[in-house]
């Protein structure tokens, strides 16, 4: 369920992960089965969302209840730090 307090509080997201032969050391891949809008998700022609900066992040540390808590941590709280250094400045100035 979405976070409460924000755009996405009373909505389900759904989340299609795709986990690689060499998981844990290799990141899953991350797709919203819906679209969002969002500065850390990146929609994609076909409609569907990604967070490929999000899984650059990963290491083998990490386990898929921590990525879907840091997925429903971004909504409630974007990072600016994920943004390219162009967007980060506009972001950061508002």
């Amino acid at each position: 369920e979405g976070p409460r307090y924000t755009a996405y509080d009373g909505f389900y997201i759904t989340l299609q992960l795709q986990i690689p032969d060499d998981y844990p050391f290799s990141p899953p891949f991350v797709r919203f089965e819906h679209r969002i809008l969002h500065i850390n998700v990146d929609m994609m022609l076909d409609g569907t969302c990604t967070m490929p900066q999000v899984t650059n992040l990963w290491d083998g540390g990490w386990d898929l209840r921590m990525l879907v808590g840091y997925i429903r941590d971004l909504l409630k709280t974007p990072d600016t730090r994920l943004l390219p250094a162009n967007l980060r400045e506009k972001f950061n100035n508002l």
